[in-house]
C-alpha cells in the first residue's frame, strides 16, 4: 500500500471543494505553498460578490466573506493600483459588483470588462457629480454594456454632502449599452427629462422597476417626465419624484392622468408634502390605472394622522400604505462586514435646503410646496451636459460664499426651536449625529465566515 501526503492523495476536485472555505488572506497564503496549489487557486470561482470602498474591499462567496484593505495608510496606493486589479480577475463568476470608491475604476476597469456575468451593478451617487463628469459615461459604457446586467443602483454615499452638482447626464444614459435592464433604482442625483426620456426609449421593453423617488427632477418639465414613465410597456413598479408631482393642496395637473395609462403597473409610490384629503380622493378616484394593487403615500415631512381607511372603499382591491418620516437605510449586507458607507433614501428629503433647514420645527407649508417647484434651480437647465458645468458651479459657489451669513441668520431660529423641543418633551431632549463618515481600520486583511 503507497503512501502520500494530503497533497497527493486529493485530486483537483476535492482541493478546490476544500479551498472554498478559506477566506481570502487564506487563500493567498496557500496559493504561495506549492505550484500545484498556486495552480488550484488561480481562479475563485466562488467568489460572487466584490464590494470596492474606500480603501477597503469585500469578497464573498456563499460560505465566507473577506475584508482586503492597506495595512497602513501610506499602502492605500498599492491596494488600488496592484492588489485590486490582481485579485478581480480571480473572479470570473462574480454577479454582485458594488462600486463606493470611485477613484478605483481607472486601475480595475480592465478587469472589469472581462468579467462577463455580472448581473447587479452598485454604485455611489457621487459617481455622477461634476468633478467626474468627464468619466462617468466613458465608465458607464465600460459597465453597462452586457446583456447579463439586470439591476443598476445608484445609493447616497452619507460621506458626502448631496448637493447639485450629481446629474444624470443625457451623455451619460446615451452610453449604457445593456439591453435588458430590468430594474433602476437613481439616488441623490438630480435627472433630466430628456436623460429620462433616453432611459425610457432605451428599455421600454425589459425595465419592470423605476425607483428614481431619490432624485431631483425639473419641475417645470414634470408632463414631459410622466410622458416618459408612459413609455415603458411593461412597467411593475414606480416610484414618482416629489419634484414632478406630490400631494399639497395644490389642484391636481390634468397631465398626471398619463399615469392611468400604464395598465402594466402594479405598485405606484407618491410623496405627500401636505395632507390633502381632496386630492388623494381625487387622484385615486381618476387617475390610477386598473390593475394597480399596491399605492404608498409617503411622508417624509414628519406628517403622520393620515388615516387612509377613509379611502380604502373608493377602490376594495387597492391596498394602500401611508409611511411618514425619513426612511434612510444604511447599506451594509451581511457579506459586507459594516464596511459600507452607502445609504438607501427612497425619496429626497424635502424641502432641498440644507440638512440646518430641515428642522421639523422650521419647515412651513410654502417650504414644503415649494418641493414641487424647486425654484433654486430655475436658471439651471437639467438637459444640458457639459455646457452647463460653469451654471452649476456659480451656483455651489453661491452656496458657499452665503453658508456663514445662514448660519448667523439660522442661530436664532435654532434657539427657539431647541427652547420649543425641550417645552414640549419631559427629557431633555436628544441630539442626533452621523457616525458613518468615519473609515474603517486598517488591518490588512480580516474575515468572517
Amino acid at each position: 500500500m503507497s503512501s502520500g501526503t494530503i497533497n497527493d492523495i486529493l485530486n483537483s476536485d476535492d482541493l478546490q471543494r476544500c479551498f472554498s472555505f478559506l477566506p481570502i488572506k487564506d487563500r493567498v497564503r496557500c496559493s504561495q505553498v506549492c505550484k500545484r496549489w498556486k495552480q488550484a487557486l488561480e481562479v475563485w470561482s466562488d467568489v460572487e460578490n466584490v464590494f470596492l470602498g474606500q480603501d477597503t474591499s469585500c469578497f464573498a462567496t456563499e460560505t465566507a466573506s473577506s475584508i482586503v484593505e492597506p495595512s497602513h495608510s501610506n499602502r492605500a496606493n498599492v491596494w488600488a493600483t496592484k492588489t485590486l486589479p490582481a485579485l478581480l480577475p480571480k473572479c470570473p463568476n462574480l454577479k454582485v459588483l458594488i462600486v463606493e470608491n470611485r477613484d478605483v475604476m481607472q486601475f480595475v476597469y480592465p478587469t472589469i470588462n472581462n468579467l462577463s456575468r455580472i448581473n447587479t451593478l452598485v454604485l455611489s451617487h457621487d459617481f455622477f457629480s461634476l468633478d467626474f463628469r468627464s468619466r462617468s459615461p466613458s465608465y458607464l459604457n465600460l459597465l453597462v454594456n452586457k446583456s447579463t446586467i439586470k439591476r443598476l443602483f445608484v445609493l447616497v454615499n452619507s460621506k458626502f454632502i448631496l448637493n447639485k452638482t450629481n446629474i444624470v447626464t443625457l451623455r451619460a444614459v446615451e452610453k449604457m449599452a445593456s439591453a435588458d435592464l430590468s430594474e433602476i433604482m437613481l439616488q441623490g442625483t438630480l435627472l433630466g427629462a430628456k436623460a429620462m426620456e433616453c432611459l425610457a426609449m432605451k428599455y421600454r421593453n425589459s425595465l419592470r422597476y423605476l425607483l428614481i423617488g431619490g432624485t431631483v427632477c425639473d419641475s417645470r418639465k414634470a408632463e414631459e417626465y410622466l410622458k416618459a414613465f408612459g413609455i415603458f410597456s411593461n412597467l411593475e413598479i414606480l416610484q414618482v419624484p416629489s419634484s414632478v408631482f406630490s400631494f399639497s393642496r395644490d389642484q391636481i395637473p390634468s397631465y398626471l392622468s398619463n399615469i392611468k395609462k400604464i395598465t402594466t403597473l402594479k405598485r405606484l409610490d407618491v410623496a405627500v408634502v401636505e395632507i390633502d384629503r381632496r386630492s388623494i380622493r381625487n387622484f385615486i378616484t381618476n387617475h390610477l390605472p386598473p390593475n394597480l394593487e399596491l399605492l404608498y403615500l409617503i411622508d417624509n415631512c414628519g406628517g403622520g394622522g393620515l388615516d387612509i381607511s377613509e379611502f380604502q372603499s373608493i377602490r376594495p382591491e387597492l391596498k394602500i400604505h401611508y409611511i411618514f418620516g425619513p426612511t434612510n437605510k444604511k447599506i451594509d449586507l451581511a457579506w459586507m462586514n459594516n464596511e459600507s458607507n452607502l445609504q438607501y433614501r427612497p425619496y429626497w428629503l424635502p424641502p432641498y435646503f440644507q440638512p440646518i433647514e430641515n428642522f421639523a420645527v422650521l419647515i412651513t407649508n410654502q417650504m414644503l410646496t415649494a418641493q414641487q417647484r424647486n425654484p433654486q434651480f430655475s436658471h439651471l437647465d437639467f438637459d444640458e451636459d457639459e455646457a452647463n458645468q460653469e451654471q452649476i458651479l456659480e451656483l455651489e459657489v453661491d452656496d458657499k460664499t452665503t453658508e456663514a451669513t445662514r448660519t448667523t441668520q439660522s442661530t436664532d431660529s435654532l434657539l427657539s426651536t431647541a427652547s420649543l423641543l425641550l417645552a414640549r418633551s419631559e427629557t431633555s431632549g436628544s441630539e442626533e449625529s452621523d457616525s458613518e463618515d468615519g473609515t474603517p481600520d486598517s488591518t490588512s486583511a480580516r474575515s468572517s465566515g
